[in-house]
């Protein structure tokens, strides 16, 4: 193929340029896209390790007083549960005989106090620990006459057969305690075998403060958590969310945070979309009024005798080896700029295929038609 063959592919510098430039916003709009969903989705999974998620439980709407009840056992499966720390409420109690009259006269009631964190709570180790026994402030050991390792009865009424019987264990003194709210307390296996023993499974406590935080590994569940809890505390039917005990979070400081990066995400997918459908085919078009701006120049070399494929090929080889700068000049500039690493290359490599057949197939077409034909068709314009 002579220079001069090549002449009237070279001579159209503009649609070149054009193409080469379509293919750049192709290319350009289509990573700035995908960078801004990338950058937003790694923000919102910064957020979510960050936050802080806190649980707050108050009075169920059909409650008219500002406190709620919850059992011993609902307490339990939320403090142990796995999702759960920083758990906090308010303190919980339960009554024992301390004499074998069988009487229940409040003075021979002991009332055993357990708190989730001894040391949020101010408890403080005046003598002994804090083991599996009653810890008592100085007044109630002076009380009751004992100290670090006494043993203190304490006796529950049984009915049977031959009426009422009184059954006694011991339990030890295992600390003398100081606490801004005087009495005796247990630790939690301690104060829970003490109410097994008791016959009182699992009473039901009256509280104003029940809060607890999230596991910043389990952010990401924080609503089926809370459907969890409503289940736990209400029923499983999401008719009665609420019913019984308020299951609040920091809904709304989250829902401030995350949302606008939510929105950024769909946005940039949206448009990443948009671009990836309508670019394409503003790009294909060039190359098609490119293509057929050959058409006389593919009519004279057939009507001068030049085989067809001879004539496809001095046509299509040049014109899709004018349309690869604009995809090596779109790699270059990407590279050179942060958005590289979310180039869309697997799209790029498409979109070349698709050139090469799109104008493989215009210039075959124009080969197929006669000379004469595109030569009239030149001579109209």
């Amino acid at each position: 193929m002579t220079r001069q063959n090549l002449l009237p592919i070279l001579r159209r510098r503009a649609v070149w340029i054009v193409l080469a430039l379509a293919v750049l916003l192709l290319l350009v709009s289509a990573a700035w896209m995908d960078k801004t969903a990338a950058d937003s989705r790694a923000e919102i999974d910064r957020v979510y390790d960050e936050m802080d998620v806190h649980f707050l439980l108050n009075a169920g709407r059909r409650s008219l007083s500002p406190g709620f009840t919850i059992t011993l056992h609902q307490i339990r499966r939320i403090e142990h549960w796995e999702f759960f720390e920083d758990f906090g409420c308010s303190p919980i109690s339960t009554g024992v005989m301390t004499s074998d009259t069988g009487s229940l006269l409040v003075s021979n009631w002991l009332t055993v106090q357990w708190v989730y964190d001894p040391e949020t709570a101010g408890i403080r180790v005046l003598e002994g620990e804090l083991g599996e026994g009653f810890w008592m402030t100085q007044d109630y050991a002076e009380r009751y006459g004992v100290s670090v390792g006494d043993l203190m009865p304490v006796y529950k009424s049984t009915r049977g057969a031959g009426g009422i019987s009184v059954i006694s264990r011991e339990i030890p003194v295992t600390a003398i305690i100081e606490c801004p709210v005087h009495g005796v307390y247990m630790s939690e296996e301690g104060f829970d075998d003490l109410i097994k023993w008791t016959g009182n499974e699992s009473p039901s406590y009256t509280m104003t403060d029940l809060h607890f935080s999230l596991k910043k590994e389990y952010n990401r569940r924080m609503s089926e958590i809370e459907k969890k809890l409503q289940a736990l505390l209400n029923t499983p039917n999401p008719y009665d969310r609420n019913r019984d005990i308020t299951v609040n979070y920091n809904a709304s400081e989250i829902d401030g945070m995350l949302q606008p990066l939510e929105k950024s995400v769909a946005s940039a997918e949206f448009f990443g979309k948009l671009f990836r459908a309508v670019l394409p085919v503003v790009a294909y078009m060039i190359e098609i009024i490119a293509m057929l701006g050959f058409r006389n120049e593919i009519g004279v070399r057939q009507f001068l005798g030049e085989r067809r494929i001879a004539v496809f090929f001095g046509i299509w080889l040049p014109s899709f080896a004018l349309c690869l700068p604009g995809y090596l000049i779109s790699a270059a500039v990407l590279m050179a700029t942060p958005l590289g690493p979310h180039t869309p290359w697997g799209m790029a490599a498409w979109h070349l295929l698709g050139n090469a057949a799109l104008t493989a197939l215009v210039t075959g077409i124009l080969c197929a038609v006669k000379p004469l034909d595109l030569l009239r068709e030149k001579e109209h314009e």
